[in-house]
């Protein structure tokens, strides 16, 4: 018998520790649909007694109870909001890795039309990826979607700087999804097709909404934030909204969904 090489040896290792690791649970795509509420009762009967047996899907858990708390703060009252759109918090959904995978080859900006980008100001921009059913696509500017359709947010930007995102209609309050928790933007780094750590499940709609992203240079108050995405609302023709305010050194993306 020929005596093993190095290589061959440290091949064997390799392939006897990958055997050994720990594998995800394959039933992720049904934790996040558990957390979204989207199981039917016998299916939320199956999967209690598989998160009973599987220790990644029962700490995953864990994780999302501490954040159950954010949805019921006096901040976010705004989630009643025509009863279009719920809200998740989605770094322990297997939902916000599956599209970044899918749109880390796919993902385009938005039209330039959307953009409201004042002159010397930073560049970027807000994209929208969908979940529906087994399908994931990119929803561009204008595509028309439906209720239960799983929406993840990513961004591309030439600068750090703060970010908030709402969701709004022609009717009710904006609903800020990003970020869930605190009251204030979000400090984001520059880079290209980020994800953004939370998301939303869309309920009945009708008409134009839209996903509307506010950078700005620095820190900005929910308050402030909801004022300007308020004055665009306000100033809206059809499904095109108004400039934001003049004076704003905010750099605003919109994404038009049809509903």
């Amino acid at each position: 018998m020929s005596p093993i090489t190095a290589e061959a040896l440290e091949t064997g290792i390799a392939r006897y520790f990958a055997a050994r690791a720990p594998q995800p649970c394959a039933r992720d795509v049904e934790l996040a649909r558990h957390l979204a509420n989207e199981l039917s009762a016998a299916e939320a009967a199956d999967f209690a007694q598989h998160v009973a047996r599987c220790a990644d899907c029962a700490a995953t858990l864990d994780d999302v109870t501490d954040t159950r708390g954010v949805w019921a703060a006096p901040a976010a009252a705004v989630l009643a909001f025509p009863r279009r759109v719920r809200l998740f918090v989605a770094p322990a959904l297997a939902l916000a890795a599956a599209l970044l995978a899918f749109v880390a080859t796919w993902l385009v900006p938005a039209p330039a039309s959307d953009r409201l980008v004042p002159k010397g100001v930073a560049s970027w921009s807000l994209d929208l990826a969908v979940q529906r059913g087994g399908q994931q696509f990119l929803a561009p500017s204008g595509a028309r979607l439906q209720k239960g359709d799983q929406l993840g947010f990513f961004y591309s930007s030439d600068r750090d700087g703060y970010l908030t995102v709402f969701y709004a209609d022609a009717v009710g309050a904006p609903v800020r999804i990003f970020p869930a928790r605190g009251d204030a933007s979000a400090k984001i780094a520059a880079g290209e097709k980020v994800r953004l750590s939370d998301g939303a499940v869309l309920d009945d709609g009708s008409g134009c909404e839209w996903a509307i992203g506010v950078f700005t240079p620095a820190p900005l108050s929910g308050e402030k934030a909801r004022e300007l995405v308020s004055a665009m609302l306000g100033g809206r023709q059809g499904c095109t909204l108004g400039a934001a305010p003049k004076g704003s050194l905010a750099v605003v993306n919109v994404v038009v969904v049809n509903r």
